[in-house]
This record gives structure tokens, C-alpha cells and sequence, in this order.
């Protein structure tokens, strides 16, 4: 750091702003404990006093740095502007300064300075305050990034929901001209515009752009889900990638409905993750079962169960961390690490709770504890 002091002719001696300091134990004691750097310098820029924050960021001691000029201890990569001593803006701030401390060390600070003066206002040295601005700018840099990835978001659920709209509006006249009578059963055409309008739900939730952390600012709308009738609709939804892969579901549901308390739309997106899943990483062949308990007081589960590769323990470890696809990126299904993130949030925002038990080799099993409505 560069630093030009008035070091015109004066009667104070070069050691009386270090004394001053030394002289008040209780100022001595408060500068040992901030958490700044603070540097104190005589009338002719040199070192007078380090606190220990300050040794730790130039990498000089108190007894090696005392007496030095305050540019040698303090060097930064591009060497700010040195300001006079008598400079009104001796209290300014400036931002993201790189420090070059000793063995290499490069810490970005934000440095202000002022001067310490008398009672009769003679010059008697000048401080300097530097902060670590590193958590500064990774607080800032990750605001930055949610900013964009919010204006993003809203972007593209824009133009999602446009075609979105297109799909169930001639999906609603095919269910008119195609499905009539119904015959007695359903009808494919019902599958595509449930589909659409589960879709179009969560591209809602998109341009929401109200939470942070995956499901924590959705809206729930709380009321008696037949937990049965979600699983039979998810089922529905996930059979043509079930056949395409080659996989069997099969359900074991209660003769009497088991009714959840949950959001109806949140309670399909829970299980669509859970049965997408259980279906993608499963093996030729493999089965995924379904079932529910709802016997005794507590909690009603909702479970789901594959065949497929399982996961180990440190896979487990990581399940809940954002796009970690726990090594599997390169196995040729698609995914981006969110759907269980997304999945968890979900549950608990609807006050249930998300178990997890597999093995390698061995499948996994998924249970969600919803509260009996």
C-alpha cells in the first residue's frame, strides 16, 4: 500500500501515536479482539502497530513490521492511489483491493484510513482499518447468481406457458370429439391435458420466483388427500417410461381409502419425483411397488420400491445436495440432481417427513409419512 503522510517538520516525536495507543489498556485489548486488520503509522508512513488481525492477514509480525514502511508491509497487487494525510476523504472506503501479505498469501480487503491528531489538531499519524472482503464478495457473487437464475426462471416460464396453453386447449376439444362417451372407462386424451395442467401448475410456480430453497416458499393449499388415487394417477403418468424401460409397477393399496393431509398437486409432483426415479434407475425387467400403510395412530405411509442399482452409504451422504447427481452423470439418464432436493422440500412443507433405506445392488425404498387427515 502506498501511502504519502505530511511529514513536513513537527514537534510531536514519531513514537507518541503508539504510545497513545499503548498507553490505554483497555484500547490495546479492544484492538486485539476486532476482527479488522488495524495499522497504526507515525507522521513518516512507517509501522508503529499491528493488531493481531492485521499480522494475519500481511503475514508480518508486530516486532518484524515496526519501524518498516507501511508500503512494504502492506503491498497490494495494484497499488491504490496514495491520498495525503490532510485529505478530506481520509474516511473513504475502497472496495476489493488484492493485499499481497508475505509466502505468497493474496487477501481481496476493503481498506478506509483517517488521521489521529491532538487536542491542538497537529498530525500525530494516521490508522488504517482493512476488512477480508472474501465472504463480501461470495455473499454477493451468490445474490448475483440467484438474481439471474430468478430473472431466467421467469424467462423461460414465460415461454413455456404459451405453448403449454395451446396443448391443453386442443387437448380439451380432443376430449370432446374423441372421448364422447367414454365408453364406460377413461380415455387417453384425459391423460395428455391432466398432464398439461400439472405441467402449467409448475411452471406457475416458476414465475412465483419466491423462494430460494426448493419448496420452501411454495404456496400449499392444505386439505384430505386420497393417498391411493395420488399413487393410481402417478402410476398412469409414469406407465409409457415404465414400458419403455422395461419395467413393471405393481401397487398394493388398502381395500378402504387412506386419506393424507397434503396439497393434491404438491402430493403428484412428490410422487411423480419418487416414481420417476424408481423407474429410471431401476434394470430391465426390475419392478417398482407401491404401497400404503395406514395402520395404527401415527402417520400414514406412502412407500416406494425398486429393483434397481441402490446406493451406497457416501451416496447417501450427498442425496439432499442441489445437482449432485451422485456420480451417475455419466449414465445416460437424464437428470440435474434436484428432482429428491425439490422432493424433500416438498414433504416437509406439507408437514410430512422423507425416509430413505437402500443398498447397492439391492434397490431402494422411498417412504413418505404424511399426517392422517
Amino acid at each position: 500500500m502506498a501511502a504519502v503522510m505530511n511529514t513536513s517538520p513537527t514537534p510531536v516525536a514519531q513514537d507518541d501515536a503508539v504510545a497513545a495507543v499503548q498507553a490505554d489498556p483497555w484500547l490495546i485489548g479492544a484492538l486485539r479482539c476486532v476482527g479488522d486488520a488495524v495499522v497504526v503509522v507515525e507522521t513518516d508512513a512507517r509501522v508503529r502497530y499491528l493488531n493481531p488481525a492485521a499480522e494475519a492477514l500481511s503475514g508480518w509480525s508486530l516486532d518484524a513490521a515496526k519501524g518498516r514502511p507501511l508500503a512494504e508491509v502492506m503491498r497490494f497487487e495494484v497499488d491504490p492511489s496514495a491520498r495525503p494525510a490532510d485529505d478530506e476523504r481520509d474516511d473513504a472506503i475502497e472496495h476489493g483491493l488484492v493485499l499481497l501479505g508475505r509466502g505468497g498469501l493474496r487477501t481481496v480487503v476493503d481498506r478506509s484510513a483517517a488521521p489521529v491528531e491532538d487536542e491542538l489538531g497537529r498530525r500525530r499519524g494516521a490508522v488504517f482499518v482493512l476488512r477480508d472482503a472474501t465472504e463480501r464478495l461470495r455473499r454477493e457473487a451468490s445474490e448475483s447468481a440467484s438474481r439471474l437464475r430468478g430473472e431466467a426462471l421467469s424467462r423461460i416460464g414465460h415461454e413455456m406457458r404459451t405453448p403449454l396453453n395451446a396443448v391443453l386447449g386442443f387437448g380439451q376439444l380432443m376430449q370432446v370429439r374423441a372421448c364422447p362417451g367414454r365408453d364406460g372407462g377413461g380415455c387417453y386424451v384425459d391423460h395428455i391435458v391432466d398432464a398439461g395442467r400439472h405441467l402449467l401448475g409448475m411452471v406457475d410456480d416458476l414465475l412465483e420466483g419466491r423462494h430460494d430453497e426448493p419448496g420452501a416458499g411454495l404456496r400449499v393449499q392444505m386439505q384430505p388427500v386420497d393417498a391411493g388415487e395420488a399413487i393410481g394417477a402417478a402410476m398412469t403418468m409414469l406407465q409409457p417410461l415404465a414400458e419403455a424401460l422395461g419395467v413393471e409397477q405393481r401397487a398394493e393399496l388398502p381395500a378402504q381409502p387412506a386419506h393424507v393431509r397434503a396439497d393434491p398437486r404438491r402430493l403428484r409432483q412428490v410422487l411423480l419425483n419418487l416414481g420417476s426415479n424408481a423407474v429410471k434407475y431401476n434394470r430391465p425387467g426390475g419392478r417398482v411397488r407401491w404401497a400404503i400403510d395406514d395402520a395404527g395412530p401415527g402417520p400414514v405411509r406412502l412407500t416406494v420400491h425398486d429393483d434397481g442399482i441402490g446406493m451406497a452409504a457416501f451416496q447417501l451422504d450427498r442425496l439432499f445436495q442441489p445437482f449432485d447427481r451422485l456420480g451417475r452423470e455419466a449414465s445416460g439418464v437424464a437428470g440435474t440432481g434436484l428432482g429428491l432436493v425439490i422432493t424433500k422440500g416438498l414433504v416437509e412443507r406439507m408437514g410430512g417427513r422423507l425416509e430413505i433405506d437402500s443398498q447397492v445392488d439391492r434397490g431402494t425404498t422411498v417412504t413418505v409419512l404424511l399426517t392422517r387427515a
